[in-house]
């Protein structure tokens, strides 16, 4: 478990990069509608610590 009291400054969790603004997210998994599949979203109940760039890239939903 990630302690995301004091997290303004850290490495990402999902990129890696190290003394960068972080923010605490729930990785968001989408899956597109196919011919043969209908769209989807699961959210998962873990946190990590994301970067911007990282944010503006990858699906996800902020922890309040």
């Amino acid at each position: 478990m990630t302690d995301v009291t004091d997290a303004d400054t850290g490495s990402c969790h999902s990129c890696g990069a190290t003394d960068e603004h972080v923010t605490a997210v729930h990785r968001m998994y989408v899956v597109p509608e196919d011919w043969e599949t209908k769209p989807s979203q699961t959210v998962e109940d873990d946190i990590g610590l994301w970067c911007f760039s990282c944010r503006t890239h990858y699906p996800h939903v902020l922890v309040d």
